[in-house]
């Protein structure tokens, strides 16, 4: 049996492109966090934010190292992870959403959490679809005499 982690090459690339775009939002968003001259830390909100942007780094570097050293079960920890994800961004939408009261803000975080949720969902989807590809070829060659 021949184990087919993912159906394409193409799905593959869409995987790593997406984390690696995401992750590196991530580490500029929180180096700018973190860096910043203000006393940040100290505020409750401004601490949530902090372990918010936290939380989706680890998510991103833990979907980079899957998708990179591809271990055996990868699928399943990808989609464990992309959940998580999609958990956290309902989690971001639910703190900025309650700041901005009928104005545009909130129209554009339903509309970010939104698209978030349809690509994780979407990769969750086509990572499962064809996760194994079952080849023959051993029991064709069973009983053939070797040259």
């Amino acid at each position: 049996m021949k184990k087919k982690i993912f159906s394409s090459k193409t799905l593959y690339l869409l995987n790593v492109i997406f984390n690696l775009i995401l992750f590196i939002i991530t580490v500029l968003s929180l180096s700018y966090f973190i860096f910043s001259n203000d006393d940040r830390f100290f505020d409750r909100n401004h601490l949530s934010e902090l372990l918010l942007y936290c939380g989706y780094f680890i998510i991103y570097f833990f979907a980079l190292i899957v998708l990179l050293f591809k271990p055996k079960k990868s699928i399943l920890f990808l989609n464990i992870i992309y959940v998580l994800g999609i958990l956290l961004n309902f989690y971001d939408f639910n703190i900025h959403y309650l700041k901005y009261e009928g104005s545009n803000g909130q129209i554009f975080f339903i509309i970010l959490i939104s698209i978030f949720t349809l690509i994780f969902t979407s990769l969750i989807y086509f990572n499962t679809k064809n996760k194994f590809k079952i080849s023959f070829y051993e029991l064709n060659e069973i009983g053939k005499p070797q040259d």
